[in-house]
């Protein structure tokens, strides 16, 4: 889709990496949750989705480090979002000048008629 990735994407993926790494290993070792369930509830937490309450941290090291993923990976999460949206928006404006220029060439090229056949 881009032909270069904006290095501004970079920081905050590996941030969200990292706090992906740091959430599996935490809630597969304080809650006894699979990874799955774990990538889960994570995504459910940056995205601020909720889920549907069938994940719940039962320990209070598990309800702490939920409240620091929800500030830092939400932060995070929509920080990556906003460039991703800002990437799309110059992709869109790069886009349109390439079709304005197209529709400028085009009337400028003359037609004739076709004779009948």
């Amino acid at each position: 889709m881009f032909e270069k990735i904006d290095k501004r994407l970079l920081v905050p993926v590996v941030i969200l990496i990292i706090l992906y790494a740091i959430g599996i290993f935490a809630y597969t070792h304080l809650e006894r949750w699979s990874v799955a369930d774990s990538i889960y509830f994570l995504t459910m937490t940056f995205t601020t989705i909720g889920g549907y309450g069938n994940l719940i941290p039962q320990t209070q090291t598990g309800r702490m480090v939920t409240v620091a993923f929800c500030y830092s990976g939400v932060a995070v999460a929509l920080y990556t979002f906003s460039i991703l949206a800002d990437l799309m928006s110059k992709h869109d404006e790069v886009n349109r000048a390439r079709i304005d220029k197209i529709r400028h060439h085009m009337t400028r090229i003359p037609f004739t008629k076709r004779k009948a056949e």
